[in-house]
């Protein structure tokens, strides 16, 4: 699993590092070409990471379009290019058609509701004539089993949000979803083997250690079990046993991961991050 960029000095970071869920291990990983954090990362179907956007904080404004991929054989990071625009706390989600969708996010001095494509096999970004009924930033996007794409949440620079759109790959076009449990920013949101998608922490009005599913079955939200500690622009990833990895930023530290278990339906404490991780990503490769 790749963790990519952090907070570092108000600025993005170039650091990553390797977790081997397998041996239980973790060690540094290439870096980054520009410093990020606040970007967003998806696998893409030749095991490859790609990187999006972000803060960097060393341009004017420091919002970022440049996107890079992190070669899983070389184990290096090279340019793929940038996107039709800046985004910063944005989300994106591997579509079954290959393309990437990127979605909303943050370009000053406006939150977004627009929407782009990348298609890995061209190395090339396209307009998407999608827009969200609101615009959208610190959201999740999560892949559903019918191929459709759930977005949960987020703030449209006044108001944090409850509510939820559900995209359709075949129309290019956003419908209304169910609202969740409780109004979240900055939150994770992982889909399951058995389709259905957690969602942890985030913020409600305070740093919050509460979770909660959705059910694709009944299109419908139902509270979750509490992290074992509260956490906000943190990361999460799926592990191939069906596991799932959340770290980062919680109000203790910012260098502990937790271990949701689906079968017990409980967290807990998992490996420490080499460095402390403040609004990276994880990708499993």
């Amino acid at each position: 699993m790749l963790i990519s960029g952090s907070w570092n000095r108000a600025c993005g970071s170039t650091s990553t590092e390797i977790h081997d869920y397998t041996n239980n291990s973790v060690r540094e990983g290439p870096e980054m070409r520009v410093p990020r954090r606040n970007h967003a990362s998806v696998t893409l179907p030749s095991g490859d990471v790609a990187v999006f956007g972000g803060y960097g904080g060393s341009t004017n404004p420091p919002y970022l379009s440049s996107c890079e991929v992190f070669n899983v054989k070389s184990l290096s990071f090279s340019e793929i290019g940038n996107m039709i625009v800046k985004r910063y706390r944005h989300a994106v989600v591997l579509l079954p058609n290959g393309l990437v969708l990127i979605i909303g996010g943050y370009d000053a001095p406006k939150v977004l509701n627009s929407c782009e494509f990348y298609n890995p096999a061209n190395k090339t970004f396209s307009a998407s004539k999608a827009t969200m009924s609101v615009a959208r930033m610190g959201h999740t996007a999560s892949l559903l089993p019918n191929g459709k794409v759930l977005v949960c949440g987020g703030y449209d620079g006044s108001n944090l949000l409850q509510t939820t759109e559900i995209y359709d790959p075949l129309t290019d076009s956003f419908s209304a979803g169910p609202l969740m449990t409780v109004k979240r920013r900055c939150h994770t949101a992982t889909t399951l083997p058995d389709g259905r998608v957690l969602l942890t922490g985030g913020e409600d009005g305070k740093q919050s250690n509460s979770t909660e599913m959705y059910d694709p079955t009944n299109n419908s939200f139902s509270s979750g079990p509490k992290m074992v500690v509260s956490r906000s622009s943190h990361f999460s990833a799926l592990f191939p046993d069906g596991r799932v990895m959340i770290g980062g930023e919680t109000n203790e530290s910012k260098q502990t991961t937790e271990i949701y278990d689906p079968w017990t339906n409980t967290f807990s404490m998992g490996l420490s991050p080499l460095q402390p991780r403040e609004t990276s990503l994880a990708c499993l490769f």
